[in-house]
This record gives C-alpha cells, sequence and structure tokens, in this order.
C-alpha cells in the first residue's frame, strides 16, 4: 500500500529549466520533474500527469501544483470508464483494446482475464482483479 508519509521514499524535486523544455539531457529519475512525456524519464520511468496536488506513487511531498513528475511506473486504475480521448499512459487503467493506450508511445493494452491478477510487464503491483492496463512490449 502507497504510504505518502514513508521517510524512505524520494521527496519531489523541480529540476530548473524542464518547464515546457522539448528536451532535457539524460532524462529525469526518480521523483523529478516538470515532465510532460514518458520521453523525458529516464529510462524504467514514466510521467505521472496531475492537475493539482495529487499525491505522486513513489515519491513523498506535495511539489509545484500542477507539475507533473516521473516516477516508477505502477498500476493505476483510472476507473471502468475512465477518458481515454488522450489515450492511457503506461500502467493505467482500464483499457478495452490497443486504440485506448498512447499509441504515440508505443503502449498496447495488456489483456487480463476475469478475476485475473497476471502481473502486467513493465508495472509493479497488481492492479484491479480481471482490469486491462497499458503497457509497453518488448
Amino acid at each position: 500500500c502507497f504510504d505518502p508519509s514513508n521517510p524512505a521514499l524520494p521527496h519531489l524535486n523541480y529540476t530548473e529549466g524542464t518547464w515546457d523544455a522539448p528536451y532535457i539531457p539524460g532524462g529525469l529519475g526518480a521523483c523529478e520533474g516538470d515532465c510532460d512525456t514518458d520521453s523525458e524519464c529516464q529510462e524504467g520511468y514514466v510521467c505521472f500527469q496531475r492537475d493539482d496536488e495529487t499525491r505522486v506513487p513513489g515519491c513523498s511531498g506535495t511539489g509545484i501544483k500542477d507539475h507533473d513528475y516521473c516516477h516508477k511506473p505502477v498500476l493505476s486504475d483510472l476507473g471502468l470508464d475512465p477518458d481515454k480521448s488522450w489515450g492511457l499512459g503506461q500502467c493505467q487503467g482500464d483499457c478495452d483494446d490497443n486504440s485506448d493506450c498512447k499509441q504515440e508511445e508505443g503502449l498496447q493494452c495488456f489483456l487480463r482475464p476475469d478475476s485475473d491478477e497476471t502481473l502486467v510487464p513493465g508495472c509493479d503491483g497488481t492492479g484491479a482483479p480481471g482490469w486491462d492496463y497499458c503497457y509497453r512490449p518488448a
């Protein structure tokens, strides 16, 4: 279970010069921001998009309002019928087919049988039983 008060978690850190930056040399690491896409994060991390001070999984602190931060991808349940107009990000669900996922990032929908908790490649956690999540195939 995610505990944002855990002292072992890295604190959210804003890196100067990353707001609307088209390229970030070396990429942003865990709990670093501001990112706009997963490609701005180091390998193994994804950009957690937020419109307020939503807690970033695996990080402590609130960071800067409306800034987005890189984090290790964990399964995120966005509801049975989330807004898919922009495409779901890595480890986000519930998706129904590949078109629900961010195509420009090469993501696909990992389909799991009903009530199944099969691990989703590249994502931590088990998620909701039977829900399907976007992932980056190897």
